[in-house]
């Protein structure tokens, strides 16, 4: 025997999944794309100033994240199964995550390489299964559903971008020295530690008769003064 389902319960149920998966969507490409790559962009001026990078490793760095990429998309092409394996895209959000904590443990170039590598790598895969599982869940509910997910990007690229601020802002840049006030001259320690001249004697009007001169002994003028 069916029994009868209220109208509001089954527009209900038609509508959580799709935005599950939009949810979903969105917060896979989130971490893979908007924060595991493009965080770097608000980070690179902070590893330049504190983190001994140059502009050649910077690049060299980027290309490294770029090859990961590639390498991840040919290899969705030859084993189709990952590109719809729920594995994969666990085990690649767990292995950006570590290439992400492991960065700024080491200042050696050539393992700043590898970690980049790596996490292009754990980057692209997670894009293709993220966005293999949000089409498919998608298909028959409206198409713009599906910009709501890749939006996801643009909101980890933001989060990464504001978490920077924050931090540059509160002066905990990494390296860097503690921030202190500058003193200001004749103030504090500076005016304490001044050497105190002693205080000269005021000179004193003549008065009366007894009037000093210089003329009277100095012998090399008296005789003119004689004279007169």
């Amino acid at each position: 025997m069916l029994t009868a389902v209220p109208e509001q319960t089954i527009e209900a149920t038609s509508l959580e999944r799709p935005w599950r998966v939009v949810g979903q969507g969105a917060a896979a490409l989130a971490a893979g794309m908007g924060i595991g790559r493009f965080a770097y962009t608000a980070i690179l001026p902070l590893m330049l100033a504190h983190a001994g990078l140059s502009p050649q490793l910077g690049a060299s760095l980027a290309t490294a994240n770029y090859i990961g990429y590639l390498l991840g998309a040919v290899a969705a092409i030859i084993a189709p199964a990952m590109a719809a394996s729920r594995t994969t895209l666990r085990l690649s959000l767990v292995i950006l995550i570590a290439t992400l904590a492991l960065m700024p443990l080491t200042h050696v170039g050539a393992l700043w390489w590898l970690l980049r590598l790596v996490a292009g790598v754990a980057s692209s895969l997670i894009f293709v299964v993220a966005v293999n599982a949000m089409l498919t869940g998608l298909r028959g509910h409206a198409h713009h559903l599906t910009g709501w997910a890749f939006g996801g990007i643009g909101a980890g690229i933001a989060l990464s971008d504001v978490v920077v601020l924050i931090l540059r802002t509160a002066g905990l840049q990494p390296g860097a020295a503690p921030r202190r006030r500058p003193r200001r001259a004749g103030r504090g320690r500076d005016r304490r530690a001044a050497p105190s001249l002693p205080a000269s004697p005021r000179p004193t009007a003549p008065t009366g008769r007894h009037r000093p001169t210089d003329a009277h002994q100095d012998p090399s003028i008296r005789p003119l003064i004689s004279d007169h």
